[in-house]
């Protein structure tokens, strides 16, 4: 898939399922991160809003103990060197998605069997799945372009507080939004599946499988990458 193309679905916010988009690119293990960043700190996520966890330990700790249910570890890119976290230089830079300046922060994600998130936005980004498997939902939820979906946004930011768990969410909240009128976009990420996420495009996910990854967030406007890669327009298809 070449940059260029990836660019047309930045401009115009469309999300993309870039099927095997990550090929070849990640070696990542829980071994593999503990050799590569073992005494780092993470954050332990018990229940689906990993904004609110608080609890940190060492991800050679986490990695230790399989009653865990989930952990990510948000870093900034250091301002100084302009690099990203350790585990990003196990990417291809520059790749067909993005180029090291475009990258303000990422995170590693790790998480077991029906674990998720709640609905949430943020900056535009790319979700790179290096093993497992995630059903999402998205839709647009900005505020100026779609009015209906920040609506639905903040009354799913109130399950949120609420705690109410992804696999609830899926059964109790996705058919009222559509029978409402909200076009929501559904598919299944799979190993090296690699997700672009518009700005403010609400979404929430769940881990089908024991999943290992990493979300790249970016201000990406234009590149003049090239590669490969599967794109379509995510919700087109189901894996």
């Amino acid at each position: 898939m070449a940059g260029g193309a990836v660019d047309e679905y930045v401009v115009a916010r469309t999300p993309v399922l870039i099927e095997r988009g990550a090929a070849g690119w990640m070696r990542w293990t829980p071994e593999r991160l503990v050799e590569l960043m073992g005494d780092e700190e993470c954050t332990v996520v018990r229940d689906d809003r990993p904004a609110l966890a608080t609890e940190r330990r060492s991800l050679r700790s986490y990695f230790a103990d399989p009653s865990l249910p989930s952990t990510f570890t948000l870093t900034k890119v250091d301002q100084h060197s302009g690099r990203p976290a350790p585990y990003v230089s196990d990417l291809p830079l520059p790749n067909p998605l993005f180029r090291v300046e475009d990258v303000k922060s990422s995170f590693l994600y790790h998480a077991r069997p029906g674990v998720g998130v709640a609905p949430h936005v943020h900056l535009d980004a790319f979700n790179i799945l290096a093993s497992g498997r995630k059903r999402w939902a998205m839709w647009d939820a900005d505020r100026d372009v779609a009015p209906a979906g920040w609506e639905a946004l903040k009354e799913s930011l109130a399950d949120y507080d609420m705690g109410i768990s992804t696999s609830q969410w899926f059964a109790r909240r996705i058919e009222p939004l559509r029978r409402r009128g909200l076009a929501i976009v559904e598919f299944h990420q799979g190993p090296e599946d690699v997700v672009y996420v518009p700005r403010n495009w609400a979404h929430t996910v769940l881990n089908v499988e024991e999943s290992l990854g990493s979300v790249v967030l970016v201000d990406r406007q234009r590149s003049s990458t090239s590669g490969g890669g599967a794109a379509r327009t995510a919700g087109s298809t189901s894996k």
